[in-house]
Formats: C-alpha cells, structure tokens, sequence
C-alpha cells in the first residue's frame, strides 16, 4: 500500500500576560529636599518625588502615611508633587520626615515606602 503524507507548517504567537508581581520602585530610596522658611507661603511646590512600576500598564498612585511632622506637607497622588499647605517655621520644626508610599493599581495591589526629609 502506498502511503503520501502531507505536512502543514503553522506559524503561531502565543501572547503572554502580565500578572502585577512587581513593587513599584522609587528613583531613590531616600529624598532630601530643602525647604526657606521666610519663602513658603501656603500651597508651596518644594520637591518631586518619582515611583516607576514594571508591570505593564499599572499607574503609580501616591500618598504620604500620617504623621505628625507631616501635617504641613500634602503630595499630588498623580504626579508625587510635594507641597505645602501651611508656613513653615524652622523654629517650631527643624526638620521634617515623612514616609511616602506609592502603590500600583494591580487586581493585587502592591506597593513601596521611601522617606522623605526637608
């Protein structure tokens, strides 16, 4: 009996998804921005702080955790612009030290801490 076989070549892609399985990460671990008291006024841009996150299409959103020497300080949850919202007074506050966190908006979300000091 004679037998032909016909061979087909099928050329496939096979796309892989991403899961949310990476922190975001901070340009720095620890932030050190100086702020002139006679110069703030209320709502006073003095720093940036940056978080980027490998997974694909994660937006970073950041926030600062509550703290005392923090209660003058706000951040843009979009864009980690740091500001503040009140006078500074050197004399009352030498220095300020605040935690700030940035989480991805993964099905689990993840997130980082740095320290930011003025």
């Amino acid at each position: 009996m004679n037998q032909f076989w016909k061979f087909v070549t099928v050329f496939i892609v096979i796309n892989i998804l991403d899961v949310n399985d990476n922190d975001p990460v901070f340009d720095s671990f620890e932030e050190f921005f100086s702020i002139v008291e006679t110069n703030i006024k209320t709502e006073t841009v003095f720093g940036i702080v940056r978080a980027t996150d490998a997974d694909l299409g994660n937006v970073v959103v950041y926030s600062i955790l509550s703290e005392d020497s923090c209660s003058n300080i706000t951040i843009n949850p979009q864009n980690g612009q740091l500001r503040t919202t009140d006078i500074v007074d050197r004399e009352l506050t030498e220095t300020i030290e605040c935690v700030v966190t940035a989480a991805d908006n993964g099905t689990f979300p993840r997130s980082t801490s740095t320290i930011v000091t003025s």
